[in-house]
């Protein structure tokens, strides 16, 4: 167990429990570092001055949104199951509220993690059928023949002879500046799903048994698919099990929708 003892939290004094204040405030200067980050060097004076004030105020930040998950009523519960880094624990308990979800797939579908109708599409060429979220252009990759060389097809939408889910894939934000779920929450989560893979028995177990299963049923894949499949089997896993936590908590129903 963390709980107090994790060297984030033995840095500073204790702060504001004001968990989403101060995660908010972390968010919005992490987006400011990747605004410095993407400027042309030399091209500022003052940039590498802001790049190291900016970091110094990171540092404090995460030592303050350490400090305040401590408070949150869901951390003993957390960290009696994994290893919960403390910084990435809290910015996903600040972006997610119990009281507006009514099931575990709000949860899901708020970090990204729920799945999408695939768009069947055709390579003009080889006729190898793939399945993805949007339709895009690219190129067929399959080795053409005993040449190894790649089929170089493009890909075309073709009718499906049945309903395909998938992975919900990480997209920009939309002419409205919306985007289908919470990117800070979406990275959070990611972020937790190594402490859940390396430093809980439990979820641990689940990655592997998810593993085997995906090795016996997905033998095309490539391992990183299933890798990745695996991973956010296990954070949806542990997101149904802290919806179902944090409204018994809170007294609210907990009959999944």
């Amino acid at each position: 167990m963390i709980r107090t003892t994790h060297p984030i939290l033995m840095k500073a004094p204790p702060t504001d429990p004001s968990l989403a204040a101060v995660a908010e405030v972390y968010s919005r200067t992490r987006g400011y570092r990747r605004s410095l980050e993407e400027l042309p060097a030399g091209g500022v004076p003052q940039l590498a001055e802001w790049t190291a004030a900016v970091g110094l105020a990171l540092s404090g930040l995460e030592d303050a949104v350490a400090r305040a998950v401590i408070h949150h009523e869901m951390w003993p519960w957390i960290v009696d199951r994994v290893q919960a880094n403390p910084v990435i624990t809290g910015r996903l308990l600040a972006r997610l509220n119990p009281e507006r979800a009514d099931s575990p797939s709000s949860f899901w579908r708020y970090c990204g993690l729920a799945t999408v109708p695939a768009i069947a599409l055709r390579c003009d060429r080889c006729g190898r059928i793939i399945h993805h979220a949007t339709a895009f252009s690219n190129t067929c990759s399959r080795p053409a023949g005993s040449s190894g060389l790649k089929c170089g097809g493009s890909f075309h939408p073709t009718p499906a002879a049945s309903t395909v889910r998938i992975a919900q894939r990480w997209t920009h934000s939309g002419a409205g500046g919306r985007q289908p779920y919470d990117p800070e929450a979406r990275t959070a989560a990611y972020l937790l799903g190594h402490d859940l893979i390396q430093r809980s028995g439990r979820y641990a177990d689940a990655y592997r048994r998810e593993l085997a299963r995906l090795k016996v049923e997905r033998p095309a894949w490539a391992q990183q698919h299933r890798f990745r499949a695996a991973r956010r089997r296990v954070i949806k896993a542990f997101l149904a099990d802290l919806w179902q936590a944090w409204r018994s908590t809170k007294g609210l129903p907990t009959e999944r929708a």
